[in-house]
């Protein structure tokens, strides 16, 4: 069901947590684990609030669906994003020139793409039939929205690129109500102030007491110090953490 989809696919943001871990050495303190946790459910909620589904059993391939392989292929697509998502971030913090990473890593999509246009014999013609100034200014805002999303990876992270993404999706969900006559529901409130209380958490702004929020989970101190290697191949990164005024540093690795 598109529910279960919606809500078990904000597992990614986790593993991409998890990934941070292991393969960044970030420090997640527990606090922070929790605006993560928040921030997947809040972003489920309001993805929850828009569903609309009918039966499954009145559906044309009601007999091909199985819950089990959906949900295998949805954990499967969970840690690959997270995975893809963690190991560009390694690379966009790597010495060489993100502008450089960028087209190296454009080009295999060149590739992907110019083989179906090549088969299906597209003409210059024929290939940008259609393609009127609106189109245009829409190209022109993905290729800048996709830096945009480059520079987050490179100065900030994946978990804040995550927040960040939440938080446009609760805006695109705002300006469907003038635009499409989208109605809000509760869920959506309930979700929309959920996803903001966890970005503040995640940040810093509200804190919370006590050592024990302010402290990495032995289990992930365990999973970064294996994943660690020798630290004459990192270059440190100044970063602040939350609840602590001194600046603390994160290994990136080098080329």
């Amino acid at each position: 069901p598109a529910a279960l989809f919606q809500v078990t696919y904000q597992g990614k943001t986790l593993v991409v947590a998890l990934f941070s871990v292991f393969l960044l050495r970030k420090e997640l303190i527990r606090a922070r684990w929790l605006a993560i946790f928040l921030m997947a459910s809040g972003i489920a909620a309001v993805q929850l609030s828009s569903s609309k589904e009918g039966a499954q059993s009145s559906m044309a391939n009601s007999e091909e669906q199985s819950m089990m392989m959906g949900l295998i292929f949805v954990l499967m697509g969970c840690f690959c994003s997270g995975f893809a998502g963690v190991y560009f971030e390694m690379l966009m913090k790597q010495k060489a020139s993100m502008w450089v990473r960028n087209v190296q890593l454009a080009m295999f999509s060149l590739v992907i793409g110019l083989v179906p246009i090549i088969a299906s014999g597209e003409t210059p013609e024929t290939m940008y039939h259609g393609f009127d100034n609106a189109v245009w200014v829409m190209v022109v805002n993905n290729a800048f929205g996709g830096l945009c999303v480059a520079f987050v990876i490179k100065y900030a992270d994946n978990i804040l690129k995550g927040f960040a993404c939440a938080l446009a999706t609760i805006v695109a969900t705002l300006a469907s109500v003038p635009l499409f006559g989208f109605q809000l529901t509760v869920s959506f409130f309930v979700g929309m102030l959920i996803v903001i209380g966890s970005t503040l958490l995640y940040g810093g702004t509200v804190n919370m007491s006590g050592d024990y929020w302010n402290t990495e989970p032995p289990l992930c101190k365990g999973i970064r110090n294996s994943g660690a290697k020798d630290t004459s191949e990192y270059e440190k990164v100044p970063t602040t953490e939350t609840g602590n005024d001194e600046k603390k540093t994160v290994e990136i690795n080098k080329v």
